[in-house]
């Protein structure tokens, strides 16, 4: 690809930056077969803690106020981890 099509460094940086922004916010995790999510679901079980998906991506932890609801497995493997499971 030439750095016409590409556009300037500093374009690439920004369009770079944004995704980086819309990864974060939108909470996404690489997990196409579904392995992390299985374990996760696992883990809670075993913690007694229920776990509902949302139909926005995130996890709604029925267990103590302060994890009702996660944006992302990272955030529910942390909220899991806090929780003792």
């Amino acid at each position: 690809m030439s750095a016409a099509q590409m556009g300037t460094p500093g374009e690439a940086v920004a369009a770079a930056t944004q995704a980086q922004k819309l990864s974060t916010n939108n909470a996404i995790i690489n997990d196409p077969c579904g392995k992390l999510k299985a374990l996760l679901m696992e883990r809670a079980q075993r913690a007694g803690v229920s776990v509902y998906e949302m139909g926005c991506g995130g996890y709604a932890v029925g267990w103590l106020s302060r994890c009702r609801e996660v944006p992302d497995l990272r955030s529910l493997s942390r909220c899991l981890t806090q929780l003792g499971g």
